[in-house]
């Protein structure tokens, strides 16, 4: 049977129409699969970053602390939004803050007090886990990998760390993971660490 020379087109075409939506329809299950799996971290578009460990306070009888008994400031920096060197004055560590700011990334630092919040920069108060002059140290115990290694630390490691939450801040964030200023930012600030543990012991004693 011969076929007329218009018949081949039509032919053609249809094959390479049936070419073209097979390779769209691969591509549209093959997003719609990586998509499913991806984590929520990358599908919800927001990024979220904690300031500090907020851990339960061990307290002597009178409840005054012996752990956690001085705060401190703890900043949330998004250096896409910040002046390098006018934040830079807020640091303890003038240094290691530079170094974590020239890598672009949303990072924490320990500040001072005179800190001014801002859109690019988020500021709690967290505690200091132990003194320089520890009371009661035998009897505390200390810390391993975040863990309780010994004394209270080690008996009530659960009530003090468990699932506490912690100062974080979520920004929302593009299609890229970069953060986006402007759109609002949803700080949580924990006081978590005001919970604990109450001993017999007398501080001043």
């Amino acid at each position: 049977m011969v076929r007329k020379r218009g018949e081949h087109g039509v032919i053609l075409l249809t094959a390479a129409f049936f070419i073209v939506f097979a390779v769209l329809a691969g591509n549209f299950y093959r997003i719609s699969y990586e998509g499913a799996a991806m984590p929520a971290s990358y599908t919800d578009h927001s990024v979220t970053i904690e300031a500090g460990s907020c851990q339960g306070t061990i307290y002597d009888r009178e409840m005054r602390p012996i752990v956690n008994a001085e705060l401190q400031k703890a900043a949330v920096a998004v250096p896409s939004a910040l002046d390098r060197e006018k934040t830079a004055a807020y640091a303890l560590d003038r240094k290691s803050f530079l170094d974590d700011f020239d890598k672009g990334q949303p990072f924490v630092f320990l500040c001072s007090d005179k800190a001014l919040e801002e859109e690019g920069l988020t500021i709690f108060t967290v505690p200091v886990r132990y003194s320089e002059n520890q009371t009661a140290r035998h009897i505390v115990g200390y810390l391993s990998d975040g863990a309780g290694a010994d004394g209270i630390e080690y008996a009530y490691d659960s009530l003090l760390r468990g699932d506490l939450p912690q100062n974080s801040v979520t920004y929302s964030t593009d299609g890229f993971g970069n953060i986006l200023i402007g759109d609002g930012k949803k700080v949580f600030r924990s006081e978590s660490y005001k919970s604990g543990v109450v001993l017999t012991l007398d501080k001043d004693i």
